[in-house]
């Protein structure tokens, strides 16, 4: 309940009260049109257009796409040999659709989608796109995996939390998304400018569905996998125990964090560079080139290392400097106009990440005296060559993935950026800035546990898998939720 109460009334509001303000700075681009026809456009929109337009239409077919048990009602005939003739079977389909969803990198969402040949098909997009968006596919089903979604109950055993979910799909309500609209070439309708009925909420919530105990066999499986991999980089010891952050970060989600997520990562990492000519004994020597050897080793090697640092930048309260070294404050003084406005700007910047990213404080390796702020997705570090081959080297990072945080703190991200300032080892940050990166160097973390250098030119690229005015109308899922309706046409 408290997850789908946080994710309704926080997350989803929020988009919704985001969009409009989004669109009210440019009001008679907007004139006319429903929110189905600012999506199709979305994406030559302004970000806050497109992130926030797909948010608030997204997790209205969400809600509406879910019941509790005893109200999920039946595939009709049409969806049945839609779904059959695009999988060969149902079971075929589930297992393909928990395969896309738990293949999302970061936060995102997995689909069942009607494409311009009515044909099902499944598709994923990133953080709040829609299928709707550059009219790629009309969206008849979607299972939100962005962390908020499910971490209160499952943390990182999204693959629970998908099987479970699959127990409430509202079939009933899928099959008219499917017949009535999508065979039509009409996307579902969303978020209506007309006032809305409101029903009861309904006299038992099957919320606790979504807690019970499912399949593990493929997340097991998985765990096997990586445990047969060859060992090439180790996650060092946690340099404090799990509860010395509190009360600014709690046991748990350290616990979590240090030991599932990061611990993960390594793993991940580990196999995919397998396949490299030669395994190299710095992961700092493979991060500069690493956009190009796949998606496994991007995200994992990334990953691998943001946690590194991570981990070593923080310290329970009082016991490191609260203030960095004189050369590099002197290099922030420099680079901002105080040491108080670097924080400011460094926690506006970490707030505004939208999805999952990280926050950072950055040398420039050509002239160690400029320090920038930057951010970056997933888990992309400063360190990965950008288009313009301007890698920067970070001594500072905050990493704002919602399992970061939400066990404690939930939709309230700045609260979380505020008190992690009261953690910064700023003798660690110190020692990373005088020690490598004024030098022009990175930090040295993750040594590979065998030797040989990095061929990455002979190395193979594995792959990884006006204004509307919102007014609720509440449906019986699995708390009073709001679904809203307009009409808008996909013009195929």
């Amino acid at each position: 309940a408290q997850t789908m109460e946080l994710h309704f009334s926080k997350h989803h509001a929020g988009y919704i009260t985001n969009l409009n303000k989004a669109i009210a700075t440019n009001a008679s681009s907007f004139d006319s049109l429903s929110l189905t026809d600012i999506i199709e456009v979305a994406k030559e929109q302004d970000v806050l257009v497109r992130n926030n337009g797909g948010g608030a239409y997204n997790h209205d077919l969400f809600w509406k796409a879910m019941a509790p048990v005893d109200g999920v009602g039946q595939r009709s005939a049409a969806l049945e040999q839609a779904i059959t003739s695009a999988f060969g079977s149902y079971d075929a389909f589930e297992e393909a659709l928990s395969e896309a969803a738990g293949s999302v990198f970061g936060s995102g969402w997995a689909w069942l989608v009607v494409g311009r040949t009515g044909a099902l098909s499944i598709m994923t997009s990133p953080n709040q796109d829609s299928p709707l968006m550059g009219l790629e596919a009309i969206p008849i089903l979607g299972i939100d995996v962005w962390e908020h979604a499910y971490y209160l109950n499952y943390q990182n055993r999204r693959a629970e939390y998908i099987a479970a979910w699959m127990n409430i799909i509202n079939w009933t309500q899928v099959s008219e998304n499917f017949e009535s609209y999508a065979l039509e070439g009409s996307p579902v309708p969303s978020l209506t400018e007309e006032e809305a009925t409101t029903a009861p909420p309904p006299e038992d919530s099957d919320a606790d569905v979504l807690s019970a105990a499912a399949n593990g066999d493929t997340l097991r499986s998985r765990q096997l996998a990586e445990a047969d991999a060859p060992v090439v980089f180790e996650q060092a010891e946690l340099p404090y125990a799990y509860d010395a952050l509190e009360p600014v970060i709690d046991a748990q989600t350290m616990e979590l964090h240090f030991s599932k997520h990061h611990a993960g990562y390594i793993n991940k990492l580990n196999t995919a560079i397998s396949t490299l000519s030669e395994v190299p004994t710095e992961l700092t020597a493979l991060l500069p080139k690493i956009k190009t050897l796949g998606a496994a080793v991007r995200n994992n090697g990334g990953g691998a290392y943001n946690h590194a640092m991570f981990w070593e930048t923080m310290a329970p309260n009082g016991t490191a400097a609260s203030q960095p070294s004189e050369a590099l404050m002197k290099a922030i003084e420099v680079s901002f106009p105080s040491f108080e406005a670097m924080q400011e700007q460094f926690s506006i910047r970490a707030g505004r990440v939208f999805g999952s990213g990280w926050a950072w404080l950055v040398v420039d390796p050509k002239d160690p005296q400029n320090l920038a702020i930057v951010t970056t997705p997933n888990q992309d570090s400063p360190l990965m060559d950008d288009d313009a081959g301007d890698a920067m080297i970070p001594i500072l990072g905050l990493d704002v993935w919602e399992h970061a945080y939400y066990l404690k703190y939930q939709n309230r991200r700045a609260d979380y950026i505020a008190a992690w300032w009261g953690l910064v080892n700023w003798d660690k940050v110190s020692s990373f800035y005088d020690e490598y990166a004024s030098k022009g160097q990175p930090v040295p973390l993750l040594t590979s546990t065998q030797q040989g250098g990095p061929q990455l030119e002979e190395a193979s690229s594995p792959d990884s898998s006006g204004a509307l005015s919102m007014t609720a109308s509440v449906v019986p899922l699995l708390l009073p939720l709001v679904a809203m309706a307009v009409g808008g046409w996909v013009r195929w």
